[in-house]
């Protein structure tokens, strides 16, 4: 039909769910992993002490790293199509490299030579597929390891002995009826095993600090303390090598998790104030590891990286990064090239931020930097024009396009009173101004302005509702950087309220 090919496909007014993706298989892939470290008991009677509690007791954010080599992690567990075959010692194996201005960070698979015991880039057909069965279940794991990691004092110092059934619940298995527990379990192991052979390599500086050099190590150090009946072995696999986590039918995993020497570096409290470390933290909230990878690929890639990449405080986000995080490059290639693929991008893209809108996070089109014409339906403000075609030549205009995304609940509030104090983050300098001081009536009258309870204001500073009602009433001064934090909060509130 003349002039078919000129066509230009119209915006849905509903954006459909986006498909999801077959869960991979994966014995094969464990099988070349190896059993862990392994301590197996009958029941647990006499579990170990100093167990973590879990992550989201009250449902309100929690803390979490976002070092450099977090964020590189995540995106080698997320981003496989950028593993580039490189030459190492051992030979051909496979890479992925992480540069930013002050170094490089690069990940290896690594395996433990069973002889000598040191740890080693594995390489060939075994590393590969292991390249390729990480994915957002196992960046979902990563982030829940990176958050009891900011718990600690010395994080690279001892084990965190973490409940399998504690993170059924935190990585949202826990609603699903399909799978019985020891199944959820054993999830839970399969993608932990996974993230034990993720390796790291970090040369990294600062102004007027030495090179931080991290020879080969693991991202993290993952063994296992299995609880449970002993698996039948049918004759078939009489001669398969004995593996205890496979082998039994789980009621409780402990995982004995422990990050590697990069955290000494980049999680390390006590070298800021010698200029020896940094410690990255912002904040996680639950409904980011609560959506389906499987079913929901898109908006869950996109929530690992805006999870990571909020310490900086600005929610502006350019389209093209986050179309180059959570698309692979052979949607990306297609789309380049072909108008239907365009056209499935942006919808899938849409169709994602759809879903982190339901869950909370806070999108919005300012019309000076997102095109009317680009705006999703779902967003579109009532009475407005319905959207209609998508005119030629449109795909440049949408992948430089700039949104704005905030994150969930309070933490933004909780980002702004924080910074200053977490270092490498915009406004550390502005922190060391002595703020004017606010009389209680002024803090009563800010807070209940922004909707906060004292307790919720209490709980954002770090302190008590007492300590937020004693401000109030006058009878307690604030220190000057709780000034500092008060104004943050408050400001920050007022612009989310705009």
């Amino acid at each position: 039909m003349p002039g078919a090919g000129r066509r230009q496909p119209r915006e849905r007014p509903e954006p459909a769910p986006a498909p999801g993706v077959p869960e991979p298989p994966l014995p094969d892939v464990l099988a070349g992993l190896g059993a862990a470290r392994v301590l197996e008991y009958g029941n647990l009677a006499g579990e170990p002490l100093g167990l973590e509690a879990p992550l989201f007791l009250d449902s309100g954010p929690v803390p979490i790293a976002t070092a450099p080599p977090v964020i590189s992690g995540a995106r080698a567990l997320v981003q496989g199509d950028n593993w580039s075959p490189t030459p190492l010692p051992q030979g051909l194996g496979p890479e992925y490299r992480y540069k930013d201005t002050r170094g490089w960070i690069t990940h290896n698979i690594t395996a433990q030579d069973p002889e000598s015991g040191r740890l080693e880039c594995l390489i060939g057909d075994q590393a590969w597929k292991i390249v390729n069965a990480f994915d957002t279940p196992t960046a979902f794991l990563h982030l829940a390891f990176s958050a009891y990691a900011a718990r600690q004092e010395k994080p690279w110092a001892g084990e965190m002995q973490i409940r399998g059934t504690d993170l059924i619940n935190a990585l949202g298995l826990g609603h699903r009826k399909d799978l019985s527990k020891a199944e959820k379990l054993g999830r839970i192991v399969t993608q932990a095993r996974l993230l034990n052979s993720l390796g790291v390599c970090i040369d990294w500086a600062l102004p007027n600090s030495p090179r931080w050099v991290v020879n080969l190590s693991r991202m993290w150090e993952v063994s296992f303390t299995v609880t449970g009946q002993s698996r039948l072995r049918l004759p078939a696999e009489a001669d398969l090598p004995a593996d205890p986590l496979l082998d039994r039918i789980a009621d409780e995993v402990i995982l004995n998790v422990r990050p590697g020497k990069w955290a000494e570096f980049f999680l390390n409290r006590g070298g800021l104030k010698a200029g020896s470390s940094l410690f990255w933290v912002s904040y996680m909230a639950e409904s980011v590891l609560q959506f389906d990878p499987y079913q929901e690929p898109i908006a869950s890639r996109l929530a690992v990286l805006l999870t990571l990449t909020l310490g900086t405080g600005n929610p502006r986000r350019t389209v093209q990064p986050l179309i180059d995080y959570a698309f692979s490059a052979a949607e990306r290639e297609a789309a380049q090239h072909d108008r239907d693929a365009r056209y499935n991008v942006k919808q899938a893209f849409d169709n994602a931020l759809h879903t982190l809108s339901r869950a909370g996070w806070r999108i919005t089109f300012p019309e000076g930097s997102y095109p009317a014409y680009l705006v999703p339906a779902w967003a579109r403000s009532p009475g407005s024009a319905p959207a209609g075609r998508l005119p030629r030549g449109y795909w440049p205009a949408f992948l430089k396009a700039t949104l704005e995304i905030r994150p969930p609940g309070d933490i933004p509030e909780r980002l702004a009173a924080n910074r200053g104090q977490l270092p490498g983050q915009a406004g550390a300098k502005k922190a060391k101004a002595r703020p004017r001081s606010m009389t209680g009536e002024e803090v009563r009258q800010a807070r209940t302005r922004r909707g906060l309870s004292q307790k919720q204001l209490g709980d954002i500073l770090g302190k008590s509702q007492t300590w937020v009602a004693r401000v109030e009433r006058g009878t307690r001064t604030p220190a000057p950087e709780d000034y500092a934090r008060l104004r943050a909060i408050f400001a920050e509130s007022g612009r989310e309220q705009a």
